[in-house]
């Protein structure tokens, strides 16, 4: 089992993924969520969403409209999808002899805090998330406005963390930020 485990969370287009290429670079394994949650379930999330299959296999696509703005629908995917994402990410994290880095934006959501021994939450204003992810994902703001409402809320994944990183400016401040934290409770630490 890993020497530490660190719990990384932020909401969508938080810049999850860039502080854990960062950890990644000073030495931490990392564990993303959202690879995960596309290796684990898919047949049984065709089966629930027929609709949202294009030639036999699941279209993501399809399915985020489908479920973002159904309250209903996304609980039905989450029942499906969770338990088997936590289930294979600690089965990862029991595979690290060192640094594990658990990256995800439902870390608080599926209970996976609980497996941390840290926990680094990444934030942004709303605004400058909905334009991240309108250039990424090329949807509406409005599609955008939607994942960001279904998620946890900034101040219940602060309240979790023990350290919180604010991620508006440029990358090299962030990759700043997150080398003071790592090496006053990391790398003079483990």
């Amino acid at each position: 089992m890993a020497k530490i485990t660190i719990g990384l969370t932020g909401g969508i287009a938080s810049g999850k993924s860039v502080a854990s290429e960062i950890l990644r670079l000073f030495g931490a394994e990392i564990i993303d969520a959202d690879i995960v949650s596309r290796q684990v379930g898919q047949c049984e999330i065709a089966q629930a969403f027929p609709d949202c299959t294009t030639d036999g296999a699941l279209d993501r696509r399809k399915l985020r409209k489908v479920v973002f703005g159904d309250e209903r629908k996304l609980k039905l995917l989450n029942s499906i999808t969770h338990p088997l994402i936590v289930a294979e990410i600690l089965r990862k994290r029991d595979e690290i002899n060192g640094v594990a880095v658990i990256v995800a934006p439902l870390l608080l959501e599926v209970g996976l805090h609980k497996y941390c021994d840290k926990v680094i939450t990444v934030t942004a204003q709303a605004d400058t998330r909905i334009k991240r992810i309108v250039e990424r994902d090329n949807i509406t703001e409005s599609l955008a406005y939607n994942m960001i409402e279904a998620q946890a809320s900034d101040e219940a994944r602060i309240a979790i963390a023990d350290y919180v990183v604010q991620n508006d400016g440029t990358e090299d401040e962030l990759r700043g930020r997150l080398k003071e934290w790592w090496s006053q409770n990391i790398e003079n630490v483990y």
